[in-house]
């Protein structure tokens, strides 16, 4: 056998610098939806661009792949809110990546999101949110009751959807009314009130069905997926004569009639569970045309400059 050259050993490949991340995430116990997040939008990040990420080393990437990406992904219309999601997750990667001596990228460099409107889940109206709560018949399916129920949750709550995977019976304390949630998005235990209408909802579900551990479980009582989740919540919603399907949604219902009834930020900040009053500031901009009229009432400047104003027109008046 002919002696061969050996073969020069590369860098840290994409591949193997993502796995090294994915166990670095899963020792910091981020949450199972995160991590799949993060796969799936290294997955389209590699198929798009049609690389190979057990070829490519990760030192290589710069802000030239980034923007090759994201002029296909607006090629293929992918809508705004979508890209940056992808670029989110992807953005979390390399930034890792940039900052661990193992797969030390050559030029750092940063990600910026797309700019442009991007598209909100869509509200549900006083009509839809009827249609949605109207109690279902005792002999209705359990998924109609879960989901019933669910719409109940989220509209008292805000949480999100995987959180109400995440949620075990025991969470719920009747007697102190009030919902701790130990398996959050931010890994951080939050307790909630238990509103009477919610607390009415889950006594009757729960004295109908045998609930043993999840509070929302699969029919076959197991934990429910987000996936699964949202499937049979497209399905309620058609029952019910709703046209449109998304749990998100109904978390943007939540914040919306909070801040539209001139609830505190501050503690609606706490509600959803975000990390900084900017992530909350987000839903105030999207309602902002309902709070100009309020602002212009209750602002200090103006409040005092229409006073002002008054006082002079009725000394011009006098004279």
């Amino acid at each position: 056998m002919a002696i061969q050259k050996r073969k020069k050993k590369t860098g840290t490949t994409l591949s193997e610098a993502f796995e090294m991340f994915v166990l670095e995430k899963e020792a910091d116990n981020i949450s199972n939806d995160t991590i799949r997040n993060y796969k799936m939008s290294f997955t389209k990040f590699c198929e798009q661009l049609e690389m190979n990420p057990d070829e490519v080393e990760i030192k290589k990437m710069d802000v030239n792949t980034i923007n090759k990406w994201k002029a296909i992904m607006k090629k293929q219309e992918i809508r705004i809110s979508s890209v940056n999601h992808y670029l989110r997750d992807m953005r979390a990667f390399l930034n890792w990546a940039m900052n661990n001596d193992r797969c030390l990228i050559e030029d750092p460099f940063k990600i910026t999101m797309v700019k442009g409107q991007e598209e909100l889940p869509k509200d549900y109206n006083e009509n839809e949110i009827k249609l949605l709560l109207k109690k279902p018949r005792k002999n209705d399916t359990f998924g109609q009751w879960r989901n019933w129920v669910i719409t109940n949750w989220i509209l008292a709550t805000g949480n999100r959807e995987a959180t109400i995977c995440n949620i075990k019976i025991d969470d719920v304390n009747f007697q102190k009314k009030e919902i701790v949630l130990n398996r959050t998005k931010n890994k951080e235990v939050q307790v909630i009130p238990l509103s009477a209408e919610l607390e009415r909802a889950l006594k009757e579900y729960v004295a109908l069905w045998n609930i043993d551990k999840w509070l929302f479980p699969s029919i076959s009582g197991e934990k429910l997926t987000t996936t699964a989740l949202r499937k049979s919540y497209t399905v309620y919603c058609k029952s019910r004569n709703v046209n449109h399907s998304n749990l998100h949604g109904l978390r943007h219902t939540f914040a919306g009639y909070w801040i539209k009834n001139n609830g505190d930020v501050f503690k609606l900040q706490q509600l959803l569970g975000h990390k900084t009053l900017e992530m909350t500031r987000h839903y105030v901009k999207i309602y902002g045309e309902d709070l100009k009229e309020d602002y212009n009432k209750y602002s200090p400047l103006d409040t005092v400059k229409r006073k002002e104003r008054r006082t002079r027109e009725i000394q011009r008046k006098d004279e």
